[in-house]
């Protein structure tokens, strides 16, 4: 029996564990550590409560608000009970007690690992965990800072740390140059299948790519950056911004959630193209009439509409490995037609006013001719007539065509 028991209901942090282990050349110490994956409908009973009280250790990560499920409830009353060592690692633990038998700088330290991520974190993770709470000996390093944003590209092994030092090797400044930020998780790990093809596709389409991989919220202990001061670092240059089009494939709102401001992203000033990593499988979004489930269109469509980003193109979808882990499978021609879109979108910021072609469309719905352009308390007639108006001030010819197309 393992003496040290790890549970979580986080995908990454049991894939991130047994990946480690499977790496260990020590198999007294991968034998030492049992990684399980539950959910919140694991019920408490007789196999887990002789797991647990014959385990040296207890360490739990859990992704949700306290002890809010009956396994997590129970395993932690008789933890608690039995005076057995353990720690529930809760991203919201409430008021409800997480531990019992460490010191405070045992409790730092594991939390610190997982913080940091990465193989090699996980692996000393694994280490210490055996070190510290089994009667085998073995040595480990403390937690290693990665970066915790940075710049990437598929051709370079290693990262560069300036701007200037990237833009110096792989910049022209003739082209059209898109900024495309992601997760630092999906970089920590290497699971960077989608963002290749990103960057492939859009430097097909002769332009520049700046992609950035980030945190999103600050973090005092661990020394997590917040997503605008990615921002600030990489897509800005003499203090002006240096991108011409922004690929996000962060979901729900990035002001609602408060990983920006919503004058980050005025100030930047560039057109935000949604890009959504999809939760359901090939097979099921080909054959979809809608493609995305009602709770994607609402968190990665409609609440990025609060920051502008009104075009969003699904990149990915979600495969399930003969194991039960997943991983991302690219929508090759998806991810074309977002280079082409994004290559567009940064052209036309080089364009004359004169030069550009707009189109205003009335919404009619009901589809009746008298519901063209109708708006609550607005008069959308006079309203584009203002905005024509201004548009010709800025340097636009006023070149009308009107087109009406019938409901079907």
């Amino acid at each position: 029996m393992a003496e040290i028991v790890f549970v979580t209901n986080m995908e990454p942090h049991y894939v991130g564990m047994r990946d480690a282990l499977n790496t260990m050349e020590n198999k007294e110490i991968s034998d030492a550590v049992e990684v399980i994956q539950i959910n919140d409908s694991e019920q408490w009973n007789g196999y887990w409560q002789q797991k647990l009280q014959y385990a040296d250790f207890f360490f739990c990560t859990w992704m949700g608000t306290g002890l809010s499920c009956d396994y997590l409830k129970k395993a932690s009353a008789f933890l608690q009970q039995k005076k057995l060592r353990h720690l529930f690692d809760i991203i919201d633990p409430g008021d409800d007690k997480m531990d019992y038998g460490l010191q405070e700088e045992q409790k730092s330290l594991l939390k610190q690992y997982l913080a940091c991520g990465g193989l090699k974190n996980y692996q000393n993770l694994c280490l210490y965990l055996v070190d510290a709470f089994t009667q085998y000996q073995t040595a480990y390093n403390l937690p290693q800072q990665l970066p915790w944003c940075g710049l990437y590209h598929p051709e370079f092994k290693h990262e560069f740390v300036e701007l200037d030092a990237y833009l110096a090797k792989h910049y022209d400044s003739s082209k059209p140059t898109v900024g495309f930020i992601f997760s630092r998780e999906d970089w920590l790990w290497q699971r960077l299948a989608y963002q290749n093809e990103i960057i492939k596709a859009v430097e097909s389409q002769n332009c520049n790519v700046i992609a950035v991989f980030s945190t999103t919220m600050p973090n005092e202990q661990t020394g997590a950056v917040s997503l605008d001061t990615a921002f600030e670092r990489f897509f800005y240059q003499d203090g002006k911004p240096c991108i011409d089009v922004l690929i996000n494939p962060f979901v729900f709102s990035l002001t609602v959630t408060g990983f920006l401001k919503l004058q980050d992203l005025q100030q930047l000033g560039v057109p935000v193209l949604q890009v959504v990593n999809t939760y359901m499988p090939y097979k099921w979004w080909q054959q979809s009439m809608v493609g995305l489930t009602p709770n994607e269109v609402s968190y990665a469509v409609c609440m990025p509409e609060f920051d502008g980003a009104l075009h969003s193109v699904p990149v990915s979808t979600n495969e399930e490995r003969e194991d039960g882990t997943h991983y991302r499978m690219p929508l090759a021609d998806r991810i074309d037609m977002l280079a082409r879109k994004a290559r567009k979108l940064a052209s036309l910021r080089y364009k004359k006013p004169c030069d550009k072609k707009i189109a205003i469309v009335f919404h009619n719905y009901p589809p009746t001719n008298s519901n063209i352009g109708s708006a609550a308390s607005l008069d959308s007639i006079e309203s584009v007539r203002l905005l024509l108006e201004e548009m010709q001030k800025q340097g636009s010819p006023l070149l009308y065509q009107f087109r009406f197309t019938p409901p079907r």
